[in-house]
């Protein structure tokens, strides 16, 4: 078959060189009109340099263009250094970079085939707009300054688990926030030194954890005896010297953050044998897990709590570990909730990490409300009535429940700015890694977790978000987050009052003066030396030795001159009137050589002399400085 765009050159060719096939072929019937409105069109945007590109099912920002001006040139694989990925480096090697996954949006149709008349007609034609699903889609060093694209280079240095936990580790060289506010702690455990600091994590956390459950065992002492299941009372030396340990170190912790430890005795160390917190943690562990009873006194009791009340002044995340020590193990390459796992054994955790780098988050949550995941659950008969069936709620619907629940004021007090801050700090932290390039924009999606205070808590930022409307409520956010962010890249560029949608700017960084480099600013620094040896006159290299001023005849006078009369006895013998030795003679001082300091700036020009005089006496000092 013949497309429609084909020229009618083609179409007569394949007639004349086919003739016994000529009424076997149905040609799709010429348009002139048709086509001479796609030329109108083509012309006038070519012009305005409005021809954009755009990889995968994005029928928002198709239409958006196309009703601002723009045609489309779709994209093919020659010229434009498209990647694709095998499913392979799909499943095993996913970088993190992507949060989109198969959209469930099918290609627009074309009924009058007018858009693939156009595509047709600027297919030679320069594309100053793409728009793309990865990263990679496109190689971006041979685009010119001029072409606009949706993603900046490197992104991955806070796009990715790993990325955003390293990144947050510099932000006191940027800004006074604590990250361990608005971002869980995390761990590589693929790197020794971290894997080190993850296990002393979760020993001091267990610490912590058995305390809370010491005090909250106290408070629910009578809850406790109605089960029947309980294990028999613990003996209370054990109870008790597991309170001590937990609470030295505790307090080796705090004094630890407060820098008092540099001063305590070497010889007397106060941390536990391999061993020692292998039974430690076996006992937490039949506490905490198996829910044993114990026998607690008042005295453990104040003493636990004047501890807790210490560390919830030093440790942002006390009320966010809970008691049984519960670990989120997420691979670091993996988006979408794939090959998430949660542990609160630490045997278990670092079996599962065993030679597989992985990215480690404290969380008191277990459930996480990822769509990819819950999409493929099957809804629970004792979940309550006001959840819908795709477990999504909007803005407006949560923002009701926090007002029925007496929380109203949180959501904009509370909620709103620590989201605002947590985005702002990842940001700072990755704007020197990230390539900076002009024309170049990215829609960035961050998730969040909500504490029991409403305190949010930064999980992750994703590249490229999904846009499939795979639910009612995502159906209506994705294409307003598409419409909007055309109008902040394209129309704000034109009008700077232009409406921007539901985008507000929540920062603006001052532009760092970075003075212009003009080359290294070059200084002479020396002494000047009076006395019978005057300092040599230095001149371009180019220039010719200077001629002697002294003639023949008054050399030959220097080289005969009499040489004083000490010097000229020096070699006769000395009579000696008396019977006296003579002493030696003493040896007199050097005269003082009169030392002066000067300093010569060089010009920052090429292949240029400086003259500048010693002093208003001594004779001129010529400079030469090749081209640096």
């Amino acid at each position: 078959m013949v497309q429609q765009c084909e020229s009618q050159v083609e179409i007569k060719t394949l007639q004349t060189t086919s003739p016994r096939f000529r009424h076997s072929i149905h040609l799709p019937a010429r348009n002139p009109e048709k086509l001479k409105k796609a030329k109108a069109i083509v012309e006038k945007t070519v012009k305005l340099h409005k021809v954009f590109s755009v990889q995968g099912p994005y029928p928002v920002i198709r239409a958006s263009l196309r009703a601002r001006g723009w045609v489309e040139k779709q994209m093919c694989h020659a010229g434009l250094q498209i990647y694709t990925r095998t499913a392979k480096e799909t499943c095993c090697n996913d970088a993190g970079d992507s949060d989109g996954e198969a959209d469930d949006v099918k290609q627009e149709q074309d009924l009058d085939g007018l858009y693939g008349l156009i595509s047709r007609l600027v297919r030679n034609e320069m594309v100053y707009f793409y728009w793309t699903n990865r990263r990679d889609a496109i190689n971006t060093s041979i685009l010119q300054k001029e072409q606009m694209i949706n993603h900046f280079g490197k992104g991955g240095s806070f796009t990715t688990k790993v990325g955003l936990c390293v990144n947050l580790r510099s932000l006191h060289w940027f800004d006074s926030a604590d990250p361990d506010t608005f971002f869980p702690r995390c761990y590589r455990l693929g790197a020794q030194d971290e894997k080190h600091a993850f296990i002393e994590d979760y020993r001091r956390t267990a610490c912590t954890s058995f305390l809370k459950y010491i005090v909250e065992s106290a408070q629910n002492v009578q809850e406790e005896k109605k089960n029947e299941h309980i294990q028999e009372p613990s003996e209370s030396v054990i109870v008790s010297k597991m309170v001590g340990t937990a609470l030295n170190v505790c307090q080796d912790f705090l004094e630890s953050l407060e820098h008092t430890d540099i001063d305590t005795n070497l010889e007397k160390t106060s941390s536990l044998f391999k061993e020692e917190w292998g039974e430690f943690i076996d006992s937490y562990y039949l506490f905490v897990h198996g829910r044993a009873q114990i026998k607690t006194s008042s005295h453990l009791v104040t003493c636990c709590k004047a501890m807790l009340q210490r560390l919830a002044e030093v440790s942002p995340q006390l009320d966010t570990d809970g008691i049984h020590n519960i670990w989120i193990v997420k691979p670091g390459a993996k988006s979408r909730g794939r090959g998430i796992k949660c542990a609160k054994r630490l045997d278990h955790i670092l079996s599962l990490v065993d030679n597989d780098p992985a990215l480690i988050k404290e969380s008191n949550s277990v459930h996480l409300c990822n769509n990819s995941i819950q999409k493929h659950l099957r809804p629970s008969h004792q979940r309550h009535q006001t959840i819908p069936k795709d477990n999504m709620w909007s803005n407006d619907q949560f923002m009701d429940f926090l007002s029925s629940q007496g929380y109203k004021a949180q959501w904009e007090n509370v909620v709103v700015p620590g989201m605002k801050k947590a985005v702002i700090h990842s940001l700072q932290t990755a704007q020197d890694l990230v390539d900076s390039r002009k024309n170049t924009f990215e829609l960035y999606g961050a998730d969040f977790m909500l504490g029991c205070d409403l305190h949010p808590w930064l999980i992750e930022i994703n590249a490229s978000p999904t846009m499939a409307p795979s639910t009612p409520v995502t159906a209506h956010l994705c294409a307003a987050v598409q419409e909007d962010t055309l109008r902040v890249v394209l129309d704000r560029r034109t009008d700077q009052s232009a409406n921007t949608g539901d985008f507000e700017l929540i920062y603006h960084q001052a532009a760092v003066h970075v003075p212009q480099y003009i080359g290294v600013n070059l200084f002479i620094e020396g002494f000047r030396l009076k006395g019978t040896c005057l300092l040599p006159s230095l001149r371009p290299l180019n220039h010719s030795a200077p001629k002697h001023l002294c003639t023949k005849k008054e050399m030959t006078t220097k080289k005969v001159t009499s040489l004083p009369e000490v010097v000229k006895t020096a070699k006769t013998p000395v009579k000696n009137i008396s019977n006296r030795v003579l002493p030696p003679p003493v040896p007199q001082p050097p005269a003082p050589i009169h030392i002066g300091k000067f300093t010569l700036g060089l010009q920052k020009t090429a292949h240029r002399s400086v003259r500048r005089p010693l002093d208003a006496c001594s004779r001129s000092v010529f400079l030469w400085r090749k081209g640096l």
